[in-house]
């Protein structure tokens, strides 16, 4: 009985076994069934596909920012047009000025130019009146000397009104009143010419003194120990050859020892003496002309020579006094 008992219950857990597996197997496949069918069911995915249609709906909002930024960049280019409108503007403006002061000065720079070219014309003009002038002056001048024979005609010698000039050394000079022979530099003929020249007038002391002061005038003491002494003298310009503008009275003076002695010697001391030309240094056309010297003397010195002329080969000695 045991064993039929234990047979049978064999027998029942090999049912229970199969059945088991029977069920599972069914169950599974039922499972896959069901998954199954919840894959072909819309039902069963609908919540995959709301999430798709949220994402998109987040999209579009996203992009619904663009036309914004496109407005933006819209007025960005606007306002950035209208600022290089007006630096060209501007630019044009300044273009302009420039080009109308370059104008204003070009024009400026060619009235200065007529300017210049008027003065230079105006300037000509009065260089060819001068020289008309002077013409007319020369003629005037040459008349007056063929038709009086008083003036001296330009560059060519007169005839000498001298006929006793005589020649002198400091070892023997020329007294007052006597023509010499002396020489006097011309600029025309570009070298010393002789001219005659003779002593008219000699003072000393107060009277020389007033006539220094004259010409300078003002107050003219002579040094301690010394007095101002004043010469006269004519010069004739026969042998001469002066310049367009006439010659001057002017002519070298030296003051020089008596005898062989250069320097003046008095009371045993030696003195060197200069001269100043004090008369007229006007231009004549004259034949002859006046000087006037002046130069300071030891008071009672008179052992003195005067020696007129640039040459010291050809000058004319006088005596002091």
């Amino acid at each position: 009985m045991e064993d039929l008992n234990n047979q049978n219950n064999n027998e029942n857990l090999g049912n229970l076994g199969n059945n088991d597996g029977q069920g599972q197997a069914e169950a599974s496949n039922n499972n896959y069934s069901n998954q199954a069918n919840g894959i072909n069911n819309d039902g069963g995915q609908t919540p995959n596909y709301n999430n798709y249609a949220a994402n998109a709906n987040n999209s579009a909002k996203k992009k619904s920012k663009a036309p914004i930024i496109i407005v933006v960049i819209l007025i960005v280019v606007l306002l950035l047009g209208c600022i290089v409108s007006a630096i060209i503007f501007a630019a044009v403006n300044i273009f302009n000025k420039v080009e109308n002061e370059v104008k204003n000065t070009y024009n400026s720079v060619n009235n200065y130019s007529n300017v210049q070219n008027s003065l230079n014309q105006a300037k000509n003009s009065l260089n060819e009146l001068k020289n008309k002038t002077n013409e007319i002056n020369s003629i005037l001048n040459n008349s007056t000397n063929t038709n009086t024979n008083t003036n001296a005609n330009t560059n060519t010698t007169n005839a000498p009104t001298v006929t006793d000039a005589k020649t002198s050394t400091r070892e023997n000079p020329l007294t007052k009143g006597t023509w010499g022979i002396a020489s006097k530099y011309s600029a025309t003929a570009k070298e010393d010419e002789e001219v005659y020249v003779r002593v008219t007038n000699l003072v000393r002391g107060e009277e020389a003194k007033k006539a220094v002061e004259s010409y300078v005038n003002k107050t003219y003491e002579p040094k301690d120990g010394y007095e101002w002494v004043v010469v006269d003298y004519d010069l004739d310009f026969a042998n001469f050859t002066k310049s367009t503008s006439g010659a001057d009275a002017r002519v070298q003076v030296y003051i020089d020892g008596s005898g062989k002695t250069s320097s003046v010697v008095y009371n045993g001391k030696t003195y060197i003496l200069t001269s100043s030309y004090i008369g007229s240094s006007s231009y004549v056309q004259t034949q002859t002309a006046t000087g006037r010297v002046a130069f300071q003397m030891p008071i009672g010195c008179k052992d003195y020579v005067m020696r007129f002329g640039s040459d010291s080969n050809k000058s004319a000695y006088f005596k002091g006094e």
